[in-house]
């Protein structure tokens, strides 16, 4: 027969497990860095440095604040593994950082263009307009 001291320390060491495993700081499904292959090294890139990504085929170029990086992953890949809240898709070739998003405009033909905040201009297509459009509200 199990003394009810005994129980209740079993029933209060499970309650603790469950408490802890409740109140466990969830891990982020987003990436926090990314490391690249360069020659002879791996480098880590913290993702809060991008400020945009573009295609080049299998390839994804990391434009930061001082350099473009390019990283052996497609586009489609690398955005899945970004927090939606922070990049956006704005174009087949292109991911951006929602922040740095600056104006809009229209050329000449008719296809759209967004500044960033960083100087650079990126094509956006009419599919992703209404993102970028809600994005800079």
């Amino acid at each position: 027969m199990i003394s009810t001291a005994v129980l209740a320390l079993a029933r209060r060491g499970a309650y603790a497990d469950a408490l802890r495993g409740y109140l466990a700081p969830a891990v982020s499904p987003w990436l926090s860095q990314i490391s690249v292959r360069s020659v002879g090294r791996i480098e880590r890139i913290a993702v809060d440095e991008i400020l945009w990504l573009e295609s080049a085929g299998n390839y994804v170029q990391l434009h930061t604040a001082g350099r473009t990086i390019l990283h052996r992953v497609t586009l489609n890949k690398m955005e899945t593994h970004l927090d939606p809240a922070h990049f956006s898709r704005v174009h087949r070739c292109a991911v951006v950082r929602l922040v740095q998003l600056h104006s809009l405009a229209v050329t000449g033909d008719g296809t759209y263009v967004a500044t960033l905040r960083c100087g650079a201009q990126v094509p956006v297509s009419e599919r992703y307009l209404d993102t970028v459009r809600r994005a800079m509200e």
